[in-house]
Order: structure tokens, then sequence, then C-alpha cells
């Protein structure tokens, strides 16, 4: 997981009241931008985005006390993992060039 979540989706108001020298903030931060576009993300962009989903291992039970391993499956909750590499790549595309994203470097709107 990356630090980057692109900041609030709702930017929250300061205003400054120069009379009591308070700065007061209306409304809340809520949820980050990175949050925002997993939950937009349609199902097309989940869809593109399932091939970066990782695969697993896991315990399969046949029912009569025997275990088996399934290899290259896919986590339960691929949906959600693949809404999130769609919001990655979204931030990916609008981050400022030269900082570090997910362990590579953007610059100049180009993954190096």
């Amino acid at each position: 997981m990356n630090n980057y979540d692109g900041g609030p989706a709702f930017p929250v108001a300061e205003v400054f009241d120069e009379r009591r020298g308070e700065t007061t903030q209306y409304g809340a931060a809520g949820m980050s931008l990175r949050d925002y576009f997993a939950t937009h993300a349609s199902d097309a962009d989940v869809a593109a985005a399932r091939q970066h989903v990782p695969t697993c291992t896991r315990v399969r039970d046949d029912g009569n006390s025997m275990k088996y391993l399934s290899h290259g499956a896919e986590p339960e909750d691929w949906r959600a993992i693949a809404r999130y590499i769609h919001a990655d790549m979204m931030l990916a595309r609008r981050k400022p060039p030269n900082v570090v994203f997910s362990g590579c470097t953007q610059s100049a709107g180009k993954l190096g």
C-alpha cells in the first residue's frame, strides 16, 4: 500500500475570524480522493484492473476433512482490490512530476 491518497475528496473550508483570531473549519475531511476514485470505478474499470489483482494460495476443504491447497486463486475480495488498483492508476496520472508512487518514479507524465 502506498501513502499517497490524493488528499481529501471534498476539502474542508477554513475561515479566519479576525475579531477572535481563530480559524474555523466548516465540513469534514471525509474520504480521500483514492477512496472516491475506488468507489466510482465502473464495471469496465474493475474488469480492466482485474488482471493486476495478485493471486493467492487458499486452503480448500472438500467436506470430508481433506484439505487442499488451491494455488493461483483470486482473493475473495478481488473486486475491492481491483477498485483500489484502478484508483491508484488514476492518482498516478495526476501526480506531480518526480514523486515516488508505489515504487516507481513518475516524470513528465511517464511512469518509469
